[in-house]
C-alpha cells in the first residue's frame, strides 16, 4: 500500500521503520525520537526534523534536514542517492 500527499506539522512520531513507502510527503518542524530505518522508499520528501534520528535508509528523493542522522543507507543499487539532499544542523 501507498500513500500520498501527506503532511505533519509540529509532530513527534516514534516508529520503527516508519514513514515509508509514501509519496509527497512533507515534515515540517518535527520530532523523530527512537526512529530508525524511516523514509525508505519514500519519493518527493520535504523533512524539517528538529531531533537526531537514529538511521534514515533508501529515500528517494527530497530533501531532509535533521539535528544529526546516526546512519544514512543506501543499499538499494535502483535508488540514485544524489536524489536526495541530507543536511545536519549538528556537527558530528
Amino acid at each position: 500500500m501507498e500513500y500520498e500527499d501527506i503532511t505533519f506539522i509540529n509532530c513527534t512520531i516514534e516508529s520503527n521503520q516508519g514513514l515509508c513507502y509514501m509519496k509527497h510527503v512533507t515534515l515540517d518542524n518535527c520530532k523523530l525520537i527512537y526512529s530508525d530505518l524511516v523514509f525508505e522508499y519514500v519519493e518527493d520528501l520535504q523533512a524539517d526534523i528538529k531531533s537526531d534520528i537514529i538511521s534514515v535508509k533508501n529515500p528517494i528523493s527530497g530533501s531532509i534536514v535533521a539535528d544529526n542522522i546516526g546512519e544514512i543507507i543506501f543499499d538499494d543499487p535502483n535508488i540514485n542517492s544524489n536524489k536526495t539532499k541530507i543536511s545536519l544542523r549538528k556537527a558530528v
